[in-house]
């Protein structure tokens, strides 16, 4: 019995040491982050062979010209005259009639202003001067009037514009002879109100040329 018991001891003892592993084997992890940065390849420009420096700074040699060699313009040859049996032979140039001076003329379906302008002599000097300092007598009297000039209340209420044209007499020493409507606006307020400008500049200065009668359109428009 005891020696039963021994053999089974010993036969247990010997099978627990031949399945025990003889090396343990060990595993070991590391966490590392699966996104990482691009990496971009940086490609070097090619290199360009360099130029040996004296190519370029190479002179070309100096001319040299032998003792027996020259330099020597070219011979100018004297073309030869023409005959006079040559020139007889030639066909003679075209003769050029003389002509008088061009006269300008109106043509016939033209207007009767054209005509009239035509027709009428060229103004002597004297007499471009006195327009010219009429025209400059009549700027500075519109002038003068456009500033005295003012806009009635009653008529900005109402959103009224137009233009008057009014007739008025100037005389020599710069009174005012008369006054009226030659057009008016379509209202009483703005034409009361450009004759009113008028008197208002009155006595005017001396016309230039005595006594003159204007007709002036003064305009009244909302800005």
């Amino acid at each position: 019995m005891l020696l039963s018991v021994g053999v089974h001891l010993i036969v247990l003892i010997h099978l627990t040491t031949l399945y025990r592993p003889n090396m343990l084997s060990r595993i070991e992890l590391t966490i590392q982050s699966i996104k990482s940065p691009p990496q971009y390849r940086v490609v070097a420009p090619p290199v360009q062979p360099e130029q040996p420096q004296d190519r370029f700074d190479r002179q070309p040699p100096p001319l040299r010209l032998g003792r027996n060699l020259a330099i020597t313009a070219p011979h100018y040859q004297q073309p030869e005259p023409v005959s006079t049996e040559r020139l007889q032979t030639l066909p003679p140039l075209p003769q050029i009639s003389d002509t008088s001076d061009p006269v300008a003329t109106v043509w016939e379906d033209a207007p009767e202003e054209i005509k009239q302008a035509s027709a009428a002599p060229a103004p002597s000097p004297i007499q471009q001067d006195t327009e010219l300092a009429e025209n400059r007598y009549i700027d500075r009297i519109k002038q003068q009037i456009d500033e005295a000039k003012e806009y009635p209340n009653r008529a900005r209420r109402r959103n009224l514009e137009g233009v008057v044209k009014v007739l008025f007499t100037i005389g020599g020493g710069g009174e005012l002879v008369s006054i009226s409507i030659s057009k008016s606006s379509g209202s009483r307020i703005l034409d009361r109100s450009a004759i009113k400008a008028i008197e208002k500049v009155a006595p005017f200065d001396p016309p230039p040329n005595g006594s003159i009668a204007l007709e002036l359109p003064i305009k009244y428009q909302l800005t």
